[in-house]
């Protein structure tokens, strides 16, 4: 009874007070403009927020920021820099493999919520965008998962207040949007926020519910693929691994209550409560997905042409194996083809070859050590060459997971 309707119902319509008042309060003074800046600034630019002292923002806005910055950096008092450590040490180890669930179960997963999929779906035709956010998300967990990322001033917790200022923002926008929608299509993320109808039915955008739910997607989903791709993580590293994102939860703005301070199993626990309110097909998940598997074809080298055919159905392959088929349907996958079949249980087999080298082979052998080294730097340059448009700066992964991943 923990996480009954009436609670999962009132969070549902609830969103994130300090965050939104940042947004409000500028917009009461007039400041619109100086909101439109500030979005555009998160949008297009790293993890860091701008300087509240910065001579191109209005002074108003920048009183509201340097508030803000003080008050969301904070880590909770019972965060636990042990339970942090191990947690950060399993990403380092199987980042890898993490980094490929993180596209192809989180995000998923993520879409399969309705609440969630109605909030990405207002910019659904912005495809650059919708591309963009895909790499933005996923860095967001390597910002979080890095070494110290989640120390004081890390530049996980950085990344984290950013994302935080930027739901706000695209919640109060949202709101405030009138009560029919234009025929033209947007051409900006500020102008489709600013002229879509939101319906109260999806409940507050990008509610305490929705973030509760989608950041178990980042938690539970990925601790339950690794285990479908046959890693074995021992208690202390699971719950190492829940903890990192309990505090990054709490970071941006999820109530106490809604995350899962007991562990692994009291977020598979919670997961399923939530998905099992939140989970349902809609146009908007199923679009969401082809594109998200049209990007992970840009992710796949390009490598000779025997080897095209299992390149090519990876991210398909990879949600069928981890994620369960109220997911699937709710995303609209397909069903496989007998390629398809033939596909993923060489594909399979080839992750468990991967992980054995991963395991004990590779700390006793100095030759699988140096193999897995070369691999995994063929597949961190493939990363790094991505760019996420508007002349910004390529996906940037932290230096501790790139000397982790080498081996």
């Amino acid at each position: 009874m923990r996480w009954n309707d009436a609670l999962l119902d009132t969070v549902r319509r609830t969103g994130d007070p300090l965050a939104d008042e940042v947004v409000r309060s500028a917009l009461a003074k007039g400041e619109a403009a100086a909101v439109n800046q500030l979005l555009a600034h998160l949008v297009r630019n790293e993890g860091i927020l701008p300087r509240p002292d910065d001579a191109a923002l209005d002074p108003a806005l920048g009183a509201l920021l340097a508030d803000y910055v003080a008050r969301s950096g904070q880590l909770p008092a019972w965060a636990d820099p042990d339970r942090i450590a191990r947690g950060e040490a399993v990403f380092q180890r199987w980042g890898l493999q993490g980094f490929m669930l993180l596209l192809f179960a989180s995000l998923p997963a993520s879409y399969a919520l309705r609440d969630v999929a109605a909030v990405l779906g207002i910019t659904q035709r912005l495809i650059q965008h919708a591309h963009r956010r895909i790499l933005e998300t996923t860095q967001l967990a390597l910002a979080v998962m890095a070494r110290d990322g989640l120390a004081p001033r890390g530049h996980g917790v950085a990344v984290l207040q950013k994302v935080r200022l930027m739901h706000a923002a695209m919640r109060v926008l949202i709101l405030r949007a009138p009560s029919t929608a234009p025929a033209a299509p947007p051409s900006s993320l500020a102008d489709a926020l600013a002229a879509h109808a939101w319906d109260p039915a999806h409940g507050c955008p990008i509610g305490q519910e929705a973030l509760a739910a989608v950041l178990l997607t980042f938690s539970h989903v990925v601790l339950e693929g690794w285990r479908r791709l046959d890693i074995a993580l021992d208690p202390d590293e699971a719950d190492g691994y829940v903890h990192c994102w309990n505090v990054a939860g709490a970071l941006l703005g999820i109530r106490e209550e809604l995350l899962p301070l007991g562990g692994a199993e009291e977020a598979a626990a919670l997961y399923e409560r939530l998905t099992a309110r939140g989970v349902g097909p809609s146009a908007a998940a199923a679009l969401l997905t082809e594109r998200l598997l049209e990007f992970g074809r840009q992710l796949a080298p390009r490598p000779h042409a025997l080897f095209r055919p299992l390149a090519r159905p990876m991210g398909r392959t990879l949600m069928r194996q981890v994620l369960p088929e109220a997911t699937l349907r709710a995303v609209a996958l397909p069903p496989p083809s007998r390629r398809d079949e033939r596909v993923r249980a060489t594909v399979l087999q080839a992750m468990r070859v991967v992980n054995l080298f991963r395991g004990e082979l590779i700390r006793k052998d100095p030759v699988a050590r140096w193999l897995f080294g070369e691999l995994s730097w063929i597949a961190l340059r493939r990363l790094r060459r991505l760019s996420r448009g508007d002349g910004r700066a390529s996906f940037a992964i932290p230096d501790s997971l790139v000397d982790s991943w080498k081996g």
